[in-house]
């Protein structure tokens, strides 16, 4: 599964986190125990324990130190057998599962509605709107044309039709 980087999640690449001991080397479980270890050590002894490596700024426990050989011993004691109980990483589990046929499909997270979208969207919006409203112009238009065509038509119907009865009485007269 290929998921996407921050703004759209909180993943980090390659399963590294600030507290990752390991630098310059691949993300592994391991890694990440001893990792977890050496945080709480850090945490508890305000030492790191000189089998791993510690964050720049903070010191190995020293061995002639008894204070810190005791605490180290305990936090040892304590944690030294319980890979499992560390959370190396949120929302994560161990699943072992079954394949009935060997086919995989892959899955990439893509944006739903990105920016250029939203310019795309809001571009036709404004172009369908604008058109109607042209359209709309024109049709307005093309109304008072036809109705000042029809009314002219029919005041000239009226005026030949009086015109036309005034000849018709004034040849009566006649």
């Amino acid at each position: 599964m290929t998921r996407l980087p921050a703004p759209y999640g909180d993943c980090v690449p390659d399963g590294k986190t600030s507290d990752y001991i390991y630098k310059n080397y691949e993300y592994s479980v391991e890694g990440c125990y001893r990792s977890c270890f050496q945080q709480l050590v850090l945490k508890e002894c305000k030492c790191g324990d000189p089998r791993f490596p510690v964050p720049a700024g903070v010191t190995h426990c020293e061995a002639a130190d008894p204070v810190a050989r005791k605490c180290l011993d305990a936090r040892m004691n304590e944690l030294g057998g319980l890979h499992g109980s560390f959370r190396c990483r949120e929302n994560g589990a161990m699943v072992e599962v079954f394949y009935e046929q060997l086919n995989f499909e892959m899955l990439t997270e893509s944006e739903a509605y990105g920016f250029v979208n939203l310019l795309a969207d809001f571009g036709g919006q404004l172009g369908l709107w604008c058109g109607i409203s042209f359209l709309t112009c024109c049709e307005f238009v093309f109304l008072f044309l036809e109705t000042t065509y029809m009314s002219a038509q029919h005041n000239w119907a009226l005026y030949k039709k009086k015109r036309e009865e005034k000849e018709k009485k004034k040849r009566m007269f006649e």
